[in-house]
């Protein structure tokens, strides 16, 4: 299974809207979306297809697409991890994704100190 967040990018390309549309779908709640480092929007795959699933339904439902996702995978604790129109988001996958993200720059920082050490 791949787990790598999709970009607003990836997300309009699938559905076939314009990128502006996904960035309205997220402000509005009914699309589930993550700021990673307060500016970077991501998605998780089950998140799209299941929103995806319900707008070619086009039944009214009062359910999000986070929690017809997660019913979809089994998982029936939406009602803890929820928060608002958006999935809580636990420290652990936080600093996890900040090192998914920013794993060139870190170990270009290791190299770099390792570099001035080597040479002092």
């Amino acid at each position: 299974m791949d787990e790598r967040l999709l970009t607003a990018k990836d997300v309009a390309d699938y559905l076939k809207i314009p990128e502006a549309s996904v960035k309205k779908l997220v402000e509005s709640g009914e699309l589930s979306g993550y700021k990673i480092g307060g500016t970077l929007l991501r998605f998780k795959r089950e998140h799209i297809e299941a929103y995806k699933d319900l707008a070619a339904s086009k039944e009214p439902s009062t359910r999000t697409v986070a929690e017809s996702a997660e019913e979809k995978r089994g998982f029936g604790r939406t009602a803890e991890k929820r928060t608002g129109n958006h999935l809580s988001y636990t420290a652990a996958e936080k600093i996890f994704d900040f090192l998914y993200y920013n794993d060139f720059y870190i170990a270009s920082l290791v190299l770099l100190v390792f570099i001035i050490a080597a040479i002092l």
